[in-house]
């Protein structure tokens, strides 16, 4: 007898990919080592609960908090909802409309795309995800996922459903969500936060303070981080890879191993 339904939301690292031997280049959602399969199989809190995996390759964190939506509206009963959120900024796009796979991912290095009537090389797709990466800070990207996770937790409350959130490739830094009081020097903040959000050296101590401000503000209007739903907000599953996977590019079956690891210390903690 089945205790509900456990939801697994994210990209690559959540789906497989690379995992099976047979087949390289595609998810691998069965795969025994797969950390979401070994949660299923060994934490005893889940066991039972019929498992849905909704990750797929190449995906951003909008596509996983779609993924997230669809498992609150369509799976039964739903128990678990564990959300393995991703890079950024990044972005899915179906390059062309053909009867084989056209996606590329708008943030790692693409590939030659032969579509009906037209070649896209690497380069030239690399060129056109420089520029439009340019017109998208990561500040932005960051409140984005503020916002959704805010909205994840609301329908989760209501429901008695637990939200897990896990930080496989997230790009901020030990401490970065931890605001600092006043008075402080602009050393005192994080390197994340120096050099990607507000990038200290061409600004002046009162612009600094007053742009740390309204980058702390905005997370709060969201509705805040919420670290005890992390599994390790500051660690991601990226950081902890030991190994790869059989695309020489994924986490191998070590690193899922951690990975697995790492969930169950949390959900026994529960």
């Amino acid at each position: 007898m089945t205790k509900g339904t456990i939801a697994f939301c994210g990209c690559s690292s959540t789906s497989g990919f690379g995992l099976d031997p047979d087949d390289v280049f595609n998810d691998a959602y069965t795969h025994p080592t797969l950390w979401v399969n070994l949660a299923h199989q060994n934490i005893e809190k889940i066991q039972g609960t019929a498992l849905t995996n909704r990750a797929n390759r190449a995906r951003s964190n909008t596509d996983i908090f779609e993924q997230a939506t669809r498992a609150l509206t369509e799976d039964n009963d739903l128990q678990f909802l564990i959300c393995g959120w991703t890079s950024m900024p990044r972005y899915v796009s179906e390059v062309g409309f053909e009867l084989y796979d056209t996606v590329d991912n708008v943030e790692r290095c693409p590939k030659d795309q032969q579509l009906n009537d037209v070649h896209y090389s690497d380069s030239y797709l690399q060129k056109t995800i420089d520029r439009f990466r340019a017109l998208h800070h990561v500040q932005y990207e960051i409140v984005k996922l503020v916002r959704y996770i805010n909205i994840l937790k609301k329908f989760c409350d209501q429901r008695n459903i637990t939200l897990i959130n896990v930080n496989v490739m997230c790009p901020w830094d030990q401490d970065f969500f931890l605001k600092l009081k006043e008075p402080f020097l602009p050393d005192e903040l994080t390197p994340y936060t120096k050099e990607i959000i507000l990038n200290v050296d061409n600004r002046d101590d009162q612009e600094i303070f007053d742009l740390y401000k309204k980058q702390h503000d905005q997370y709060d209007e969201q509705g805040g981080i919420h670290p005890d739903t992390w599994v390790d907000l500051y660690h991601n599953f990226q950081l902890l890879g030991v190994d790869l996977a059989y695309d020489n590019d994924h986490p191998g079956v070590e690193s899922n191993k951690l990975y697995f690891n790492q969930l169950k210390t949390y959900v026994d903690n529960l």
